[in-house]
């Protein structure tokens, strides 16, 4: 989540993290790349003010 904080990863180097971090709704699919989503970026800031 943290490499996807500071940029897309495309689909074709995403990991199975990836596949698993999208079924929790904390990444989504945007054309070819992985991003993101509200609930991601929420839980990357409540990480990073612990």
């Amino acid at each position: 989540m943290l490499v996807l904080s500071y940029a897309r990863v495309e689909i074709a180097a995403a990991t199975p993290d990836f596949t698993e971090l999208q079924h929790a709704g904390l990444v989504r699919v945007v054309g070819t790349q992985f991003k993101l989503t509200d609930a991601g970026r929420a839980v990357l800031h409540r990480l990073r003010t612990r």
